[in-house]
């Protein structure tokens, strides 16, 4: 996929988040680091959830936002799993050792806000926006965030 495309999608049931996240998989396939964006509530877990099923076959995902991280493996594949929603301050990204954990693995990212000007810019970021109706507008793109 190109570098400056947009992928827009809605999402209004769990199987069309499942197909989502086999997409993004399969279209993105080079990104290790997905950071998904949305308010409280709009699905970022759920997707995340699908996207490490899919890469590692792991059912039984757990929200990561009181640990920061949960280690998933499987299939050969290593998917870090971050919240960085309870995170106050910058140095608590060293704690955690996020920087250091991309290269080896899939990093997917909840709350990425208070990381981004340490993350690398080549990456894919995915954004949520809850509508009425129970229904997601996600827009997924590989370039700066604006």
């Amino acid at each position: 996929m190109n570098n400056n495309r947009e992928k827009n999608t809605e999402l209004s049931s769990l199987k069309d988040v499942t197909s989502f996240a086999h997409d993004i998989i399969k279209e993105y396939s080079d990104k290790k680091l997905i950071c998904l964006y949305g308010e409280l509530g709009s699905g970022k877990t759920a997707i995340c959830k699908e996207i490490i099923k899919v890469l590692t076959g792991v059912d039984s995902v757990t929200s990561p936002t009181f640990n920061i991280v949960q280690i998933y493996e499987g299939n050969g594949q290593i998917v870090n799993h971050y919240d960085l929603y309870r995170l106050k301050s910058i140095e608590e990204i060293f704690e955690i050792g996020l920087l250091e954990n991309q290269e080896e693995a899939y990093c997917l990212i909840e709350w990425p806000e208070i990381a981004e000007k340490f993350l690398p810019k080549d990456r894919l970021n995915i954004k949520i926006v809850q509508t009425k109706h129970n229904i997601r507008k996600v827009k997924s793109f590989i370039s700066l965030l604006l």
